[in-house]
């Protein structure tokens, strides 16, 4: 099918594959129906030819490698980054000087950007995050939360927050996971810095309930216990203010 596509088109062929494909010409542009003719998944090199800007219709062929170094390339658009199915792209030698800047990087499929002898001095930070991005997802596939991603879905839907990505879904319930460990473990030093200051009203309430866990067998001494007000401490210091409800207080009061 490839080798008719070419003999109807007149592209010379260098070296042709069911995957790599090879040109040495001078083209600048190609058909626009060369989707029909070559399958998904190619490794594509076109090295020194004359293209000015990346074809439209390469962006629609899943390429998995292209390589378009020496060609009078200046401008690269957004949408060449967020190319599905895109993971090596090879600028090399080309007269591009700047990136796009607004690049969605938990979009982009691309793991491997070559730029040698180019007018480009620095990558926009997004960019340069996106390499590490990807390999955090990597990592992150491996990992189960302790809060199960049907609750963090169910909640995301509550507030109005809708994806069609599980990566991104997995990313909030590790960060749930971690804000509440790390919540936990400051309201675990509130109450053992409350425990052991003796001029805290509260100090009392907090030794009686050590001394009725301490009868429970617990190893090693007498176990901590949190307080709503450790736990309110503990989320302050993360812009958390919890206001209990008067009923609460009145009650408190009464008792």
């Amino acid at each position: 099918m490839i080798l008719d596509f070419f003999a109807a088109v007149g592209i010379p062929v260098v070296l042709i594959s069911t995957y790599t494909q090879e040109f040495d010409w001078n083209y600048r542009m190609f058909p626009f129906n060369l989707w029909e003719s070559w399958p998904e998944g190619l490794v594509l090199y076109m090295e020194n030819a004359e293209f000015e800007r990346i074809p439209d219709i390469l962006l629609d062929l899943r390429i998995h490698y292209l390589n378009l170094a020496g060609n009078p390339i200046v401008n690269v658009d957004q949408a060449v980054f967020m190319a599905s199915g895109l993971h090596l792209l090879v600028l090399s030698g080309t007269a591009i000087s700047s990136l796009p800047q607004s690049v969605n990087v938990s979009a982009v499929s691309i793991y491997a950007l070559y730029l040698f002898e180019t007018n480009i001095s620095a990558l926009p930070l997004r960019m340069e995050d996106a390499e590490q991005l990807l390999e955090f997802m990597d990592v992150m596939a491996s990992f189960t939360p302790t809060i199960p991603e049907e609750l963090v879905e169910h909640y995301l839907h509550q507030v109005g927050f809708t994806t069609s990505d599980p990566r991104i879904v997995r990313m909030i319930a590790l960060a749930a996971h971690k804000f509440v460990l790390d919540v936990s473990h400051d309201a675990m030093q509130c109450q053992r810095i409350r425990a052991q200051n003796p001029a805290n009203p509260s100090a009392a309430t907090a030794a009686t309930a050590t001394s009725s866990a301490s009868l429970g067998g617990v190893p090693g001494g007498a176990r901590a216990v949190l307080t709503t007000e450790d736990l309110a401490t503990s989320l302050r210091e993360y812009g958390v203010n919890l206001c209990k409800p008067e009923y609460y207080s009145d009650v408190a009061k009464e008792a």
